[in-house]
């Protein structure tokens, strides 16, 4: 018979509410302490309250919810032992929500551990006390181990393993009792979650501090034992175990190193291998550890291991890493011999690297007064690098680049001249490449690496000591790469080698050891035997002749210029067939009065134009001295400058190779000043270089670095690049070309017009005629239709600024370009 309505069921009809029982029978009437281990009994009961929830995973959140309110009271009344019980009972309900058959999953608790306003965990890692502390982290790595990249709690995660890392980072400088179970407990949690980052394919955003903490974590002092045991620490939790203080299942060192071997997937980013190394060099440069081969072997062999073939960003990190104020001489050079380890993948790119980290290394050690002590070990480095490029050329190209860094600089700087250093032993290593490696391929030179030597050689004085080192390292080399050319074909590159060549014999710095130098970059200039190259050689030798018989150089140097002389026109006059440049040679006068056999003054031609250096020193005796000026004086009366200039260019017009490839104009292009501001400045020449004497045509003498010829310089270089590109094509080409040609000279015309007003007064000496002519003004280049218009405006040009010698470079000029635009 049914019940009344209005009377209650008995209790035995009521859901039982059991959690409310097991709960509870989980403590013991007595608290335990701290940091007792659990109790067989009490762990049987909490395996109960698991079978309980197992069956009943709707439960899960009444319990969770008993058990924080037991953890708060504890806290509250002190009874740190209950802390203890319950939070084994959370570590085992959620390592249990790992197992395939489980009917609840770690998210059934996160409420009330992670979630405000009760968040255990973070309640227990704020708890003032080290014990309780520990709790928490251990509590912390168990919720994270069941996460994975579907469900989850990255970013409450991520925020409660900082606020462990601080913990240990504090615990690092604490020598309290019990620091290392504290330790191992914030270390597990850690783990945890460096490897929950992995399964979610993140980097963790405090990966510095990580590593840090962990760093400071191994101890070193167990090595001898071997890493086999610090490696088979235990990987995760196990769910079985009592996790707490004093019963972790590896020590704080083990777990260190653990962790640090669990990094190895996220090393496969180039980037976090660098914020990685950044981290593990700034901690071997504490407490000497790099003056500790096994920790450094092992260190970089987890990063190599993680890194597997592609070395190169750990070898990047090692090179900068040489330069490191915190390094002592010993520690610096460790740096770089274990970076050279590194290097051999990409050649190239790690001599460029070392080229220019290593002297910053030098600087560092100077600073320390060890420069000696790493001197040795960074050019070993160099060179051992630059051996296995291989390549004459990609060697010089990537000398030159390291050297550009330094253009505008200071030669004198401590690191100028450590780059110089470290730049000619890469530069000598060419000499043990395989016979290929030696030479560059296709009739090039290193372009870049020349412009950047030409700024240490040209114009320095014997004054300054260290601009003079600089000097002559450059000169080293130079005299280096030289050997390694067959020929050269680029005109400015030509140029740019005869200026250096005459500064090696003319230079106020000059030796007679530079001489074999010049000799071999005259040789090696003249053997193109490309036009354009062979004028620019004549035109540098009417140069070179006058600064030998006009220029500032001491007498016994002079007629050293006179013996390279002697040589360029040698080769020259086989070079452009044509003999009678030979007769122009002054070998007669300097024989004649400077006795060569006795080693004075230093150097003499012997054959085919070779030069032979017979002395260290140019000789200042007075004897020698009187007989330079001799020859010098003799040179001069033999033939003016202005006739030697005639002579020269009358016979390479008469019979040569040039009279074919330039015809009526070749007289005026040897005789045209040097476009020496356009053309040094190309070759990455100084300004030094434009401020030198040039000739005119009339033997004259103008200074061309004062800015008064340097619109003129540019004309020449226009006209003359104009006149070889219109030489070198079809006579069938476009009109439209040919306009744009034009306008380029009317571009030209304009910077006259426009720099009328502020050129200064050129130093000419003319001739009757041409100093009664008036100067005129230039017309308005707005209405030029042919070239014939153009050398009309040439022609109103002012006399002094040197209309008058444009005028025959224009006239072939247009002889070429007349018939193509008509």
């Amino acid at each position: 018979m049914p019940l009344c309505s209005c009377i209650p069921p008995p209790a035995s009809l009521k859901p039982r509410k059991i959690y409310n029982i097991l709960v509870p029978d989980v403590f013991p009437l007595q608290a335990p302490k701290v940091d007792e281990a659990v109790s067989s009994g009490t762990k049987r009961k909490i395996g109960k309250l698991w079978e309980y929830l197992q069956k009943n995973p709707g439960k899960c959140a009444k319990v969770s919810r008993r058990l924080t309110r037991r953890i708060k009271k504890a806290l509250y009344d002190q009874q740190l032992g209950y802390v203890n019980i319950a939070v084994h009972a959370y570590n085992v309900l959620l390592s249990k929500s790992m197992d395939d058959e489980s009917s609840y999953s770690f998210e059934y608790f996160s409420k009330e551990l992670v979630q405000e306003p009760d968040t255990v965990i973070k309640a227990l890692l704020s708890y003032h006390k080290m014990e309780v502390q520990a709790l928490g982290a251990e509590l912390l790595a168990h919720y994270i181990q069941p996460q994975d990249n579907v469900a989850n709690q990255a970013d409450t995660v991520a925020q409660l393993t900082q606020i462990v890392v601080k913990l240990l980072q504090k615990a690092n400088e604490s020598k309290e009792a019990g620091v290392q179970a504290f330790k191992a407990s914030c270390l597990q949690s850690i783990k945890e979650y460096v490897m929950f980052c992995h399964r979610l394919k993140v980097l963790p955003t405090f990966l510095e501090d990580i590593e840090a903490s962990i760093l400071d974590n191994v101890d070193w002092s167990t090595f001898d034992a071997g890493l086999e045991k610090q490696g088979s620490a235990a990987r995760g939790v196990d769910a079985s175990a009592t996790v707490g203080p004093g019963s972790a299942p590896a020590t704080a060192s083990e777990l260190a190193f653990s962790t640090l071997q669990e990094f190895h997937p996220f090393l496969q980013d180039i980037s976090t291998v660098y914020r990685v190394l950044e981290t593990l060099l700034r901690y071997l440069d504490k407490n000497n550890n790099w003056d500790r081969p096994k920790v450094v072997e092992t260190l970089i062999g987890l990063i190599q291991k993680a890194c597997g073939e592609q070395t190169f960003p750990l070898f990047t990190a090692l090179m900068r890493h040489t330069s490191s104020p915190a390094l002592t001489a010993q520690q610096r050079a460790t740096v770089m011999k274990l970076a050279i380890k590194q290097g051999s993948v990409y050649s190239l790119s790690a001599l460029s690297l070392a080229l220019t980290e290593l002297p910053k290394a030098l600087v560092a050690a100077a600073q320390k007064d060890e420069p000696a002590k790493v001197k040795g070990t960074a050019l070993e480095v160099v060179q051992h690098l630059s051996k296995e490029v291989g390549d004459a050329a990609q060697l010089c190209e990537a000398v030159g680049g390291s050297l550009r860094s330094y253009a505008g600089q200071p030669a004198t700087t401590d690191q100028t001249l450590a780059a110089l250093e470290c730049s000619l032993a890469s530069v000598q290593a060419i000499s043990e490449f395989k016979d290929y490696g030696r030479s560059f391929p296709a009739k090039s030179f290193p372009g870049i690496l020349l412009q950047q030597l030409g700024a240490f050689i040209i114009g320095v004085g014997p004054e300054d000591a260290r601009q003079l080192q600089a000097m002559q390292t450059a000169k080293a080399i130079l005299g280096g790469i030289v050997p390694c050319a067959s020929e050269v074909r680029d005109e400015r590159q030509a140029y740019a080698l005869l200026v250096l060549a005459q500064e090696l014999v003319l230079g106020p710095s000059a030796v007679p050891s530079d001489a074999a130098l010049s000799a071999t970059i005259v040789k090696l200039v003249v053997a193109s035997k490309r036009p354009v190259v062979l004028l620019q050689a004549a035109r540098v030798a009417i140069t070179l002749r006058q600064e030998c018989l006009e220029g500032p150089a001491p007498p016994v140097q002079a007629c050293a210029g006179l013996v390279l002389l002697d040589s360029l026109l040698h080769h020259l006059a086989a070079a452009a067939s044509c003999p009678p440049l030979l007769q122009l040679q002054h070998a007669a006068a300097l024989h004649k009065k400077l006795v060569v056999s006795s080693g004075h003054p230093g150097l003499s031609e012997r054959g085919q134009g070779s030069i032979t250096v017979s002395a260290a020193q140019y000789d200042t005796r007075a004897e020698t001295v009187s007989r330079a000026r001799e020859v010098l004086k003799e040179a001069a009366s033999v033939c003016a400058s202005g006739t030697w200039n005639a002579q020269m260019a009358a016979a390479l017009a008469a019979e040569s190779m040039l009279k074919q490839e330039y015809r009526e104009g070749l007289k005026a292009l040897v005789l045209e000043p040097l476009a020496l501001k356009d053309l040094a400045g190309s070759a990455g020449l100084p300004t030094s270089v434009a401020a030198q004497v040039v000739p005119s045509p009339g033997g004259t003498r103008s200074i061309s670095g004062s800015g008064v010829n340097n619109t003129v310089a540019q004309v020449f270089t226009q006209a003359h690049m104009l006149s070889q590109r219109v030489a070198a094509s079809s006579w069938s080409a476009r009109q439209a070309s040919l306009k744009r040609e034009r306008l380029n000279l009317e571009r030209v015309l304009d910077i006259i017009e426009d720099d009328d007003a502020k050129s200064d007064e050129v130093e000419v000496k003319p001739d009757a005629a041409a100093s009664s002519q008036p100067s005129g003004g230039a017309t308005s280049p707005g209405g030029l239709s042919t070239v014939r218009d153009v050398l009309d405006m040439m022609a109103a040009l002012p006399k002094q600024k040197g209309a008058e010698v444009l005028t025959s470079q224009m006239t072939v000029l247009a002889a070429q370009l007349e018939p193509i635009v008509h």
